[in-house]
């Protein structure tokens, strides 16, 4: 029913002009062009860069006068066999509704996949929506940004790498992202973990290097025993998509099974994002030692749902937390060198790396003060509702893709 009122919302739009023009009389407050935008990139797969463009859509598609066409770069079939079937069905929504290819010239096209599409829209401006959470960009990046309109990056930790590897500082806009506080929120119903435990912490997220899941899991070794009050809550996200083969899955399923070990619950199937707000809601707080962001979405959804976060400081995060909200962990940078993943960079690369000490005394003590825990988490979870919802973000990129027009 929606599409088919946002049809006719459209044709309404559209052809009232036409008919006015037919009268004699000159018309009156006109209701400005309407802005036509081509939104480029994931749609159709679990990722977070599909969740983002689906979001931000979602939103710009409710603006009156704003003429959105969603493409796709990739289609749903791959994911068939590899989703829960109450998964595919949300996506199913996105499949009706996005293009695989543009045949549109818009008056702005924006794009937001992995990786960076290079070539040229036909027609009008062009905005490159684009993380980064290695340190210095690729060479090449800095090369092709400039025959880039603008590029919009999530963070000021991102905007100041890119800017670094010499990108001019006036064509960096940071375009956060959001959250969607009717699904994450304090109010609903946290899933049936299977755990006595008291004091459960959660790490959402793929288990790769760059997030820190081996860090983590040291530090919950070496600061508590099986006799302990708490559990370790593992999500682990793209196993068997984004990130296959690069988890922490089989050492995370080794200390599980372990009698002897801590607590550990670790999980990796496909959920809905009911599902997944409700394990936020199930636990107490969201540990994310990351060594690289480009945002952190886990960590922003956490904070809705009244978890307070122990997160890496210096690094994206630093936007939207504080010790108001959670703990910082401190890091040193460590270089990745003048190489990654197929690049030249623009300078040398690298990653954070926090320091387990603080993070195994920064744990302990948490689990050891529970109320002040809950008490940062229900401020986190207002703060995001007053601050950092999608329909913000949206905002701030409608703002944006109006200047850009004119």
């Amino acid at each position: 029913m929606k599409i088919t009122f946002k049809y006719f919302h459209y044709c309404l739009f559209f052809f009232t002009p036409i008919l006015s023009a037919q009268n004699s009389t000159p018309a009156i407050n006109q209701e400005p062009a309407p802005l036509s935008i081509v939104w480029e990139g994931s749609f159709l797969d679990l990722g977070s860069l599909s969740l983002v463009n689906q979001s931000f859509s979602k939103q710009l598609m409710q603006v009156p006068g704003v003429k959105l066409t969603c493409v796709s770069n990739r289609n749903l079939s791959s994911l068939q066999s590899l989703a829960d079937p109450k998964v595919i069905d949300e996506l199913k929504n996105w499949a009706h509704i996005v293009k695989i290819e543009s045949t549109q010239e818009a008056q702005i096209t924006v794009r937001h996949s992995w990786p960076p599409n290079w070539q040229a829209p036909k027609k009008g401006k062009w905005v490159l929506m684009q993380p980064w959470e290695y340190g210095y960009i690729p060479l090449e990046w800095v090369e092709n940004i400039k025959k880039v309109d603008e590029v919009w990056v999530p963070t000021y930790f991102v905007k100041r790498e890119f800017v670094e590897s010499g990108v001019p500082e006036s064509k960096v806009v940071v375009i956060p992202n959001g959250v969607d506080c009717l699904t994450f929120n304090p109010q609903i119903e946290p899933f049936p973990l299977k755990t006595n435990k008291k004091f459960k912490f959660l790490f959402l997220g793929g288990t790769i290097y760059r997030k820190g899941p081996d860090l983590l899991l040291t530090s919950y070794l070496k600061t508590f025993t099986n006799f302990d009050d708490v559990c370790l809550v593992v999500k682990d996200v793209g196993v068997k998509e984004a990130y296959a083969g690069q988890t922490y899955e089989k050492m995370f399923k080794e200390f599980q099974n372990n009698p002897n070990a801590p607590e550990i619950i670790y999980l990796d199937e496909n959920l809905t994002a009911n599902q997944i707000a409700s394990i936020y809601k199930a636990c107490d707080c969201l540990v994310h030692p990351y060594r690289g962001e480009g945002f952190g979405l886990p960590v922003l959804e956490a904070m809705a749902c009244g978890l307070p976060v122990l997160v890496t400081k210096g690094g994206a995060t630093d936007d939207f937390v504080t010790n108001a909200y959670g703990w910082l962990i401190p890091s040193l940078k460590k270089s990745i060198g003048l190489h990654f993943s197929g690049y030249t960079l623009a300078g040398e690369g690298w990653l954070m790396e926090p320091d387990i000490e603080a993070l195994s005394m920064q744990m302990r003590w948490i689990a050891n003060h529970p109320f002040i825990a809950k008490s940062k988490g229900a401020a986190a979870s207002q703060y995001v509702k007053e601050h950092w919802t999608w329909q913000k973000a949206a905002e701030q990129a409608l703002n944006r893709l109006k200047l850009i027009a004119n």
